[in-house]
């Protein structure tokens, strides 16, 4: 890549090498494409899932360049309001985005079809809506999407919508998500190809969320497209499993979700994915079943390792 980036070393047990892994900021990026590429994508900045705008969140050092752009956040949070006080970035609250309402939400918001970043972080159903936001024709340049890592490669999960969905469980055993939350990197790299989209890289060292690049900007930034299997599971395995202490299955055992990474018992493997999903779905929602999609990524399938559920 023709970006800058930070640069780390991690060494993977599972698969017995050293990698060495680039991670980019969203800001570097956006600047990069418009100081290259200035005609083709505006400039505009939508975030999904805003909270208070700063923490955390890599859109907030690219407003303060003086981007316009678009703010949504579910929650009543005031704080949003304070944080990007920009006349030229729209801040709307208490407004929860869904797969059936995100197009006309941004449209309302004055997004342009081409535009320069779009991040979602709504610890829910993020694969339906980023795909009804690109299936609705809008091309962000950049994209930057939460997804649960602890979802071993080469399995496919998202949360489908529903009305009953929780975001954030709070009860017995803490506040937390849960292990049932958003999507998977596989499901999130099967709708980026999907759309004509490839990983760039995490956002940390952990790959908590994915950053991702249209394709035909492939050229410009000077990055990789891997598609293929091995390719794909190498990006997963490239990047640490995150720490027993911040994992969300961390009850009743905090290594089991890291135990998983190292399994290709994949049929197996999968029944116990499924019913750990939905146990965690139920601790979340009072008993619930709600509905998510669960499947193996093509390729694996094409293996005759696949299994789907839904």
């Amino acid at each position: 890549m023709k970006v800058s980036s930070q640069t780390i070393i991690h060494e993977c047990p599972f698969a017995k090498k050293t990698y060495e892994i680039e991670i980019y900021s969203p800001l570097d990026l956006v600047k990069f494409l418009h100081q290259n590429d200035p005609s083709s994508y505006e400039k505009f900045v939508v975030n999904i899932g805003a909270a208070d705008g700063v923490t955390g969140d890599p859109c907030y050092a690219i407003y303060k360049e003086g981007w316009p752009g678009l703010a949504i956040e579910g929650s009543d949070n005031k704080a949003l309001f304070d944080n990007l006080p920009q006349e030229n970035v729209k801040k709307i609250t208490n407004q929860f985005c869904t797969p059936f309402n995100i197009a006309e939400l941004l449209r309302s918001g004055g997004t342009p079809t081409d535009f320069s970043f779009l991040k979602i972080d709504i610890d829910g159903y993020d694969g339906p809506v980023l795909q009804a936001i690109l299936g609705a024709g809008f091309k962000p340049a950049i994209i930057q999407a939460e997804v649960n890592q602890e979802i071993p490669f080469p399995f496919e999960f998202s949360v489908s919508y529903s009305e009953e969905y929780i975001p954030v469980y709070s009860g017995p055993l803490g506040t937390s998500h849960t292990g049932f939350h958003g999507m998977s990197f596989a499901y999130a790299l099967r709708i980026a190809q999907a759309y004509g989209y490839h990983f760039v890289s995490a956002s940390e060292k952990y790959l908590v969320d994915v950053i991702l690049l249209r394709n035909d900007l492939a050229g410009l930034f000077g990055s990789k497209i891997r598609s293929d299997y091995e390719g794909l599971r190498e990006i997963y395995f490239e990047h640490p499993a995150k720490p027993p202490n911040l994992t969300y299955f961390r009850h009743p055992d905090p290594l089991m979700a890291f135990s998983w990474r190292s399994r290709n018992d994949y049929e197996v493997l999968a029944s116990e994915l499924f019913v750990k999903l939905s146990e965690h779905c139920r601790i979340k929602h009072n008993g619930k079943i709600l509905p998510f999609y669960f499947s193996m990524h093509p390729f694996a399938s094409m293996r005759g390792l696949g299994t789907s559920r839904t």
